[in-house]
């Protein structure tokens, strides 16, 4: 009986693993306004949508973009390995994109940082 239990509960848990690991790439949060990022975002992942105003290149790689849609806006910080994977061409000021990313605090400024390529779509 004790055997059946712990089998049962080793496969349960096993399945809400799954299920927790399936959602957690499947979900998106909310598209919401950039001036609506702020303090109480931060750490969390925000979905947000913008035209680059400004795209400035760093010597290591990676790339600042600033995104704008008229509510305000926000620093999205492409680290190398992520810059390296998306097309130059794409990035150029008036560009509308998407962003899925965490935002983070730098320099006392807001800014989201994409955890991967899929974080990042041109429209």
């Amino acid at each position: 009986m004790n055997d059946k239990i712990l089998y049962l509960g080793v496969i349960t848990s096993f399945l809400g693993l799954m299920l927790l690991t399936y959602a957690s790439h499947t979900l998106e949060p909310e598209l919401i306004d950039i001036g609506a990022v702020n303090t109480k975002y931060l750490e969390k992942n925000v979905h947000i949508q913008g035209d680059i105003t400004t795209v400035q290149y760093f010597k290591g790689g990676s790339v600042l973009l600033v995104l704008d849609d008229q509510t305000g806006q926000i620093d999205i910080y492409l680290p190398r390995n992520l810059a390296e994977d998306i097309n130059k061409k794409w990035l150029v000021e008036g560009q509308l994109v998407e962003v899925i990313g965490t935002v983070k605090l730098y320099k006392g400024r807001l800014e989201v940082e994409p955890e991967s390529y899929d974080g990042v779509k041109f429209i």
